[in-house]
C-alpha cells in the first residue's frame, strides 16, 4: 500500500549520516523549518507518524523513532512543535491534532531559543511511489532497517 502517488513528502531529515537519520524538517509556508520542541513530551507513536509522514513504514518495534536532539543553530528556520498528539491511525503529522489548526503554530526564532531540533532514526522501506525521485543515494542488496 502506498502512502503518497508521485509527490515528494513535506517533511525530511537534514545533517544526519543516512537518509533515514537526521534533523527533522517540515516545509510550511515555503520555507524547510527545523522542528524544535519547548518540551520532551513527543510519544513513540508522535515518532513513528513522523517517519510515516516521510513515507517510511513503522518497521521494526524495538526502532523507538526518537535518535538524538540537535542543537539549534542559526542557518535554519524554526517551527515550534510541543505535543503534537497523534493518534496510532495517523499517516501524516497533518493528521494530528498538533498540526490540524496551522494559525497556532508558532514559527518566532525567540521561542526555539535554548531549545533543541528533534533527530528522528526512521526505518523500513519507503512506501510512496515517488520514493526513487526523492532519496538520493547508493542501492544496496541487503539493508538492515534498524
Amino acid at each position: 500500500m502506498l502512502n503518497y502517488d508521485d509527490s515528494r513528502p513535506e517533511f525530511r531529515l537534514v545533517d544526519g549520516p543516512t537518509v533515514r537519520q537526521g534533523r527533522l524538517q517540515i516545509k510550511f509556508r515555503n520555507r524547510w523549518r527545523s522542528i524544535c520542541t519547548q518540551q520532551t513530551n513527543w510519544t513513540s507513536v508522535d515518532w513513528i507518524t513522523a517517519c510515516k509522514s516521510m513515507g517510511y513504514s513503522e518497521g521494526d518495534a524495538t526502532c523507538k523513532g526518537f535518535w538524538k536532539w540537535y542543537r539549534r543553530n542559526n542557518d535554519t528556520y524554526p517551527f515550534v512543535m510541543p505535543r503534537p498528539e497523534c493518534l496510532p491511525n495517523a499517516k501524516s503529522l497533518w493528521d494530528c491534532t498538533g498540526f490540524k489548526d496551522q494559525s497556532t503554530i508558532s514559527l518566532s526564532e525567540n521561542l526555539c531559543q535554548g531549545e533543541d531540533d528533534i533527530g528522528l532514526y526512521c526505518w523500513g522501506p519507503p512506501t510512496f511511489a515517488g520514493w526513487a525521485k526523492h532519496w538520493k543515494g547508493n542501492v544496496s542488496a541487503e539493508i538492515s532497517y534498524c
